[in-house]
């Protein structure tokens, strides 16, 4: 199984990031789920003109059909090139007692936001088998949710990733709470 979630641990700092593979992996989603939209959205906005006009005049049986494809997975390549393109990094900060978000994308500077590491309450852990999302959520105090981690059939690796997040918050004097959104479910 690939990894497609990278942690590195230097003295007082955890850095939590997507690894290639992971990116990838996400891309290929995107293109696969947006398909279908794209293909119908034009589908519908060309078929009036298809029907009226183009149907006889199409020099060879699916010219149209073939070109809405081709646009389609056009338009959905880009989206998913976007998403690889995107690096989304959080950096546990023992030292200065800071959590750092970090978006990159492929213009600009990377745009951060910041949150003091004793304001985080609790980290929330969804797992599902695979077609469905696995998610690991950060709680703040305040009652803001940050997405950290999310794909389809990640549940191992979270349970993992979650497991040294909290080792590393634990070794920082950090009590931060686990709920498994799992369990809530079963409950109700």
């Amino acid at each position: 199984m690939t990894r497609r979630i990278e942690m590195q641990e230097s003295g007082d700092i955890l850095t939590v990031q997507w690894s290639r593979m992971g990116r990838l992996i996400a891309a290929i989603h995107r293109v696969i789920k947006l398909f279908p939209f794209v293909m119908g959205g034009f589908a519908i906005f060309f078929m009036p003109d298809y029907v009226c006009r183009f149907a006889e005049e199409e020099p060879v049986t699916g010219l149209f059909w073939g070109s809405i494809a081709a646009l389609s997975l056009l338009i959905c390549f880009l989206a998913g090139t976007l998403r690889y393109l995107r690096r989304d990094r959080w950096i546990f900060d023992g030292s200065d007692r800071i959590l750092i978000a970090e978006v990159q994308t492929l213009w600009g500077e990377p745009a951060t936001g910041e949150a003091d590491l004793r304001n985080l309450e609790a980290l929330m852990l969804h797992t599902r088998r695979y077609p469905w999302r696995s998610a690991l959520h950060l709680r703040l105090e305040s009652g803001e949710e940050e997405v950290l981690i999310e794909g389809h059939g990640m549940g191992e690796e979270l349970e993992q990733t979650t497991q040294k997040i909290m080792d590393f918050l634990r070794d920082q004097r950090y009590h931060v709470d686990l709920e498994r959104l799992d369990d809530r479910e079963k409950e109700v």
